[in-house]
């Protein structure tokens, strides 16, 4: 809290990746100061399960905490959906079901784009964007968009809820 107090001094947004480990202090601090939550989700078992497991965990905070932040946070998540390498290729029915189930998990307002693989990025290292594909360029441009969007409607969202406990 602290380190972002700091950091809010100087830019008005912030982008954090904290992991998937719903119990790390680092997590449960950023998650009480998430505007928008992003997911990116290889349609994998894996990847799936833990996306699945991280929603969970916050739609039961919300109900322990009486708190609806966790719960709205997926409800207005961004899921950016990757094939994953040809190494670890899925068959298009388990995708197919994967998708379900985290459309179900999150319900109609959550925003899934799906992105290309792209070699460029499969690198662990720095990524060079002019070694990209013009199309995995463009599906990232999408992504950028949504979670701007989605970080406007929560602002928006949070002011109404100032404006309608003042007036309470």
């Amino acid at each position: 809290n602290e380190l972002l107090e700091v950091v809010q001094r100087f830019w008005n947004v912030i982008v954090l990746d904290t992991g998937n480990n719903t119990r790390a202090e680092n997590w449960l601090a950023g998650i009480e100061r998430t505007d928008q939550l992003v997911f990116p989700v290889e349609m994998n078992d894996k990847s799936v399960v833990s996306v699945l497991r991280t929603i969970e965990q916050l739609q039961a905070m919300s109900q322990l905490s009486g708190n609806d932040h966790y719960a709205a946070l997926c409800r207005h998540a961004v899921l950016v959906i990757s094939p994953g390498s040809h190494r670890r290729s899925v068959a298009p029915e388990r995708r197919k079901e994967l998708r379900t189930m985290l459309e179900q998990a999150l319900g109609e307002e959550a925003t899934f784009l799906p992105v290309p693989y792209e070699p460029a990025l499969d690198t662990n290292g720095l990524i060079d964007w002019q070694l990209a594909t013009d199309e995995s360029v463009r599906a990232f441009e999408k992504v950028a968009a949504a979670v701007s969007e989605g970080m406007h409607h929560a602002a928006v969202r949070t002011e109404s809820t100032k404006r309608t406990t003042k007036a309470n």
